[in-house]
């Protein structure tokens, strides 16, 4: 009985470490998308100015929260560092 108690430990140990992962990502996530929306409102008047470059990098914000929602489930697994490494690894063009 003290096995499953410490596997269970471990489990909530990895649900919990995994979902620090995930709100510190957000949360930075979030972070860069207020400080360019604060940047493009300064420097233009109208959003239709704001260079291409800040529409590639909010579309990536956009690519990165759709895909945390998407794997959020696969969060409570030891795999899920293993998976997320290896996704960003896979999505990388090669030159």
């Amino acid at each position: 009985m003290s096995e499953n108690t410490i596997h269970n430990t471990n489990e909530k140990s990895t649900i919990n470490e995994n979902s620090e992962i995930l709100i510190n990502i957000l949360r930075v996530l979030t972070m860069l998308q207020n400080a360019l929306n604060c940047l493009m409102r300064k420097n233009y008047f109208d959003r239709s100015q704001y260079p291409e470059e800040y529409i590639i990098i909010e579309s990536f914000i956009f690519q990165m929260r759709a895909w945390i929602n998407d794997y959020k489930f696969l969060s409570g697994t030891e795999k899920f560092c293993t998976i997320f490494v290896r996704r960003k690894k896979c999505s990388q063009k090669p030159i």
